[in-house]
Parts: C-alpha cells; structure tokens; sequence
C-alpha cells in the first residue's frame, strides 16, 4: 500500500480586509501548520499559507498565491509558491509555480509491464513554471509558457537498472523548456466548480537552444467538463492525453498516478512517451459544508500514442470527503481513497484533483 496523508494539527486562521467599494472580502488568507507522514518520507512538518485577493473588484476572477514548506526526518526539503493572477478585466492571466525541492522518489521502470518492485534515487532541484496567457475571444486565453528544472541527482542504487542501464537522464538533467498554450475556461469557480468546461492544450519543445542538453517536444491536452446534475450534485469529466517525441529524461516522460491524475497509484509508477487518462467523479451534498465524492480512473502509458493496448488498461477507483474551508471561493479540503490493481492511496490536500 503506499500511503500518503496529512494531519492537520490546528484549525486555520483566517483574516481579511474588507472591500471598500463593496462588503466583500477582497483579501483574504488562512495559514494552516501541518504535519504528514508517508512511507518514502518518513514523519515531516511544514505549514501553508494560502491568499485570495482582487487585483480589481470582486466581479473578476481572484488571484491566488500559497506558499507552503516541509522538512522531513528523512532530511527532505520541499519548499513551493504556485500562484495565479488575473487582470485587466480578466484579460490577462499568469500563472505558476517557484519552488525548491530535495526530494527522493520511487523508479519502477518505464512502460506499462513494470511491477511493484522499485528503486530509489535522490535528487535536488530548483523549479520554476510559469505560463502567461492573453483572453483573445470569449472564454479563449492563448500564451506562451515556460518550465526550468535543474535535476541534479544526489545518488542512484547500485544495482538499480537507472545506473547499470544509463537510462536517459540518470546522471541529472537540466530542463529549459519553452511553447505555446491555449486555454478554454468557462468555469463558474476555480477551486471547485460546478459548471463549465477547462481544456488546456501545450504544445513544447525542449533543447539545447534553451541550454539543455536533452533534445524533445512534447503535445499534451487536459479537458475537463463540469455538469450540474441537480442542486449541488456534479459530475465532473477528465480526459487527459499527450504524446513526446525525441529523447526526454526519465523525470520528463509522462507520468501515470499521484494525487491528481490516477489516485491509487505512486506518481509515476508507470511512465513512457506517450499517456491517455479519463477519470469521471461525482460529487454530492452530505451535511452543511461537509460533502461527498465517488470516482475511477480508466489509463495507460505507451512508447507512441498508436501503441497502446487496450488488455493492459490500468484502473483506479475511490471514495472521498470534502470539507468547505472558503465557501466564497468553494476551496475545499479534500480526503480522498483510492484503490488499484495491487495498490491503493490515501490523500488529503486542498482542492480538488480536477
């Protein structure tokens, strides 16, 4: 079982200044001390802080930024700023990620045969993600986007197939990669929504004009659909696919599982070039700010995107509970179970998978 969860120690504090234009939060924040525990972390501590605010009235879409860190007994480190700013009558959109991480992680091999036997490898790494995007047509945002990992890899297992194979990336990998993204969003709210679609498709291309030493691209599409099937009873569709071309580092191919895509199953337990998920879930009402959520997950990885085979489909499916700790902005805290073949999950995070 590989089992990944948060305890939280103390309930959050909130605060606020209030709008004087209208009687609405136009900045709030919640900081949360946490600690979790996980079989490739050992027992960590760390805590959050999390702020919604209007860079213009509350009619627009919120900006958001959360800074969160952890420190292991393991001696891990991850410290990380995702953020989201909408402007200009939400016309402009940037968003991303900054982060540090030391880490380890779990290799298993690439491809859809691999079993449950694994690896370990430690690695270091600075992260930034950013994507900058433009609202050109209706619900239609088109930019540019950018991602910088300097994968320096602190040690591999002796006998492991990463060093004893030298597979691609296995003495470290910087990657410096550039391209272009189109977004259709017509969600009703970020965090949670209830109706809409949000469709992001990337088109990337990774190289040694952007100082890596690794040479591919990449074409990826997230589509997700909200449908309200009753008062606050959703459904909610994921399909999500891409395919690489070239050369990627191992950290680079296309990962099935973790706590987004394919619950159940270790974030990148199964890798290759090319990856198709589609995971429905409902979510229904169950007491006051509590509710619930049922879901599966249909998916695989392949060599090429003509190469997949339908008898080797992994699955997932899971239970989960939400808890409404904004109900202005509907961000939930989410509990989610899951089980696999031969595997299983435990989550809890803030938002939802999709």
């Amino acid at each position: 079982m590989r089992i990944a969860f948060t305890l939280v120690l103390i309930m959050f504090l909130t605060g606020s200044v209030m709008s004087q234009a209208k009687k609405e939060k136009k900045f709030k924040y919640s900081a949360l001390p946490v600690v979790f525990f996980s079989p490739e972390t050992g027992l960590a501590f760390g805590g959050l802080i999390n702020t919604n605010f209007y860079i213009q009235d509350s009619s627009y879409r919120p900006s958001t930024m959360l800074l969160g860190g952890a420190y292991t007994l393991k001696k891990q480190l991850l410290v990380y700023l995702p953020f989201e700013f909408n402007w200009g009558g939400n016309k402009y959109l940037a968003k991303g990620e900054i982060g540090y991480y030391r880490y380890f992680y779990n290799y298993y091999g690439i491809g859809t045969d691999v079993d449950s036997d694994f690896e370990v490898y430690t690695v270091n790494f600075p992260r930034l993600r950013i994507i900058g995007a433009y609202r050109f047509y209706g619900d239609h945002y088109a930019g540019i986007k950018y991602n910088f990992d300097d994968y320096n890899i602190q040690s591999l297992d002796s006998e492991g197939s990463l060093l004893n194979d030298q597979i691609s990336g296995y003495q470290g990998s910087l990657v410096s990669l550039a391209g272009l993204v189109h977004t259709y969003d017509s969600r009703d709210y970020n965090f949670s929504a209830t109706k809409g679609w949000f469709i992001t498709t990337t088109l990337e291309y990774n190289g040694s004009v952007l100082g890596s030493d690794f040479q591919f691209s990449r074409i990826t599409s997230d589509i997700i659909k909200y449908i309200s099937v009753a008062e606050n009873h959703i459904l909610a569709l994921n399909l999500y696919g891409g395919t690489t071309f070239g050369t990627p580092p191992f950290q680079e191919l296309l990962l099935y599982g973790g706590g987004n895509k394919a619950r159940g199953y270790y974030l990148g337990h199964y890798r290759d070039k090319a990856l198709i998920v589609f995971q429905p879930e409902y979510r229904f009402p169950i007491w006051r700010r509590f509710s619930g959520v049922a879901f599966g997950t249909l998916g695989n990885v392949a060599p090429a995107l003509n190469k997949f085979e339908i008898s080797k489909t992994k699955w997932n499916a899971g239970l989960g509970l939400r808890y409404m700790i904004n109900p202005d902005d509907r961000l939930n805290l989410r509990v989610d179970y899951a089980i696999g073949k031969e595997t299983s999950g435990l989550y809890i995070t803030f938002g939802e998978a999709f």
